[in-house]
């Protein structure tokens, strides 16, 4: 197996495509019928806010916000699936699940709408799964993570206004705790150096 391929390259992006068409296409009827969709955002701790957990990804305030949430999230989740296919179904919805739980658990109280968190997630375990692997193929895809979208870390830190900074750190925690866990695990990579032609 070649590290680069066409064939599989076309195969990881099947669900991050098909994912990105569902929130520009939710966007778009927003924007068309003159709607607010954030209203079906995370709310902290409050029962109707729940339906945010699964809902607020695919919800976005304005053109912005989408692209500059759509843009990595195509190009981390299909890095993820590219290179770790065999679990990457799972770290994407687990992943999501939980930094969004926590957020409607720890968050401010206002609506938390886009998918910063789900990126911040995706980034932050690419980083952190190759050094906790430590295998040199994902050693290798750790350090262009780093390299590209290294400077997320900026958006940890506690901020006032409108950004959910809860999402973005909660999602980089998340993310290195499913890094930890899952490099632990054998046979979570789809490539060896030794199937490299």
């Amino acid at each position: 197996m070649r590290l680069f391929d066409w064939c599989r390259l076309k195969m990881s992006l099947s669900v991050p495509v098909r994912i990105a068409i569902l929130m520009l296409l939710i966007f778009l009827v927003q924007e068309s019928f003159n709607l607010d969709f954030g209203i079906l955002g995370i709310l902290p701790r409050k029962i109707y806010g729940v339906f945010g957990i699964i809902l607020t990804p695919f919800i976005h305030g304005n053109w912005m916000h989408l692209l500059s949430n759509l843009s990595p999230f195509l190009v981390l989740s299909i890095v993820l699936y590219y290179f770790y296919d065999r679990i990457a179904g799972w770290v994407l919805v687990y992943g999501m699940l939980w930094t969004n739980i926590l957020v409607w658990l720890a968050g401010r109280p206002y609506l938390h709408i886009g998918s910063s968190g789900l990126v911040y997630m995706l980034a932050f375990f690419l980083m952190g799964f190759g050094f906790f692997r430590w295998k040199k193929i994902d050693l290798l895809v750790s350090a262009i993570i780093v390299t590209i979208y290294g400077s997320l870390v900026f958006g940890v830190v506690p901020s006032v206004g409108r950004v959910s900074w809860e999402s973005h750190l909660l999602g980089a925690g998340v993310g290195i705790v499913l890094a930890f866990y899952l490099s632990r695990k054998t046979h979570v990579s789809s490539y060896s150096l030794k199937s490299i032609s």
